[in-house]
Formats: C-alpha cells, structure tokens, sequence
C-alpha cells in the first residue's frame, strides 16, 4: 500500500472506528487488518510505526467495548463482540506477526511493537488463547525455515 493510502487508514482508525463495526462487513474488515499487518514488516520504520499504531487502536477500541457495560452503544458493543466470536484469528495473526518480528528480524525499531502486543495479548487472553503454545509454535516453525533455508543452500 501507498503512504497516502497508510495515512487515510491510519486517520480512520484513528478516529471513526466505530464507523468500521456499525457499517463494514466483517470480510472488509478482515481485508483491512491483513494489509496493516503485513504493513508491519514493511520496508521503512514510518510504515511499520503506522501500521502498529492502527492496529493498536483497533485492539484498544475492542478491549473498551469488549469491557463496556453501558447501554449507551449497545448495537456497537454487540457488532463489535460479533466480530470477535467469528473472527478472533485476526488477533492472532497480529500476536504472530508481531511476535516474529520481534523476535527473528533484524530490526533497531523493536520498540514499536510494544503497545501491539501488549493489546493483542490482553485480547487473545481474554478469548482463551495459550499464548506459551503460540511461541512455540512460532520458534518452531522458524526452526524449520532455517533448516529448509540451509539445505537449499547446501
């Protein structure tokens, strides 16, 4: 994606997310978060920091409504737990991604996933996920990327 196009994301998740849960079906949703976390491997520090920044303001709009008990938004409340119930993999793509970028790239700006992971892993807790099982998943996916990579190598 295009800086410009990053940018209009980043204001709407920013500022009208709940426009996202009340008229988007949950597919474009779905669409939307994938570019951003793709986004959050990309190329330059300004693109990942913006893609952190969107996702992390989406996570912390979930844990609010997750949480909320007002009668004031229950339509949105209801979307967004909907949302939630069918499409919770979404937070583990961010934890994935988030994780393994972390913990494999070679990356001076680690520091920016902070706030990501720490949301994601309130979210994923909250819906039950093992999170130790996740890592090891993880480190053991890598495992054998490097032993594949070595190989083709050899």
């Amino acid at each position: 994606m295009h800086k410009a196009s990053y940018q209009v994301v980043v204001h709407f998740f920013t500022n009208h997310l709940e426009l996202l849960f009340l008229k988007f079906e949950s597919n474009l949703i779905e669409a939307i978060l994938s570019l951003l976390v793709n986004g959050m491997s990309g190329a330059t520090f300004e693109m990942q920091s913006e893609c952190c920044t969107c996702i992390n303001h989406f996570n912390e709009f979930v844990i609010d409504k997750l949480n909320s008990t007002s009668h004031k938004h229950q339509e949105l409340i209801r979307s967004v737990r909907d949302f939630c119930s069918k499409n919770g993999g979404v937070f583990q793509k961010f934890l994935n991604e988030a994780l393994f970028i972390v913990l494999f790239e070679d990356s001076r700006n680690v520091w920016i996933f902070q706030k990501v992971l720490f949301s994601t892993m309130i979210i994923a807790n909250q819906q039950g996920c093992n999170l130790q099982m996740l890592i090891s998943q993880l480190m053991d996916t890598h495992e054998k990327d490097e032993q594949r990579k070595r190989v083709i190598l050899e």
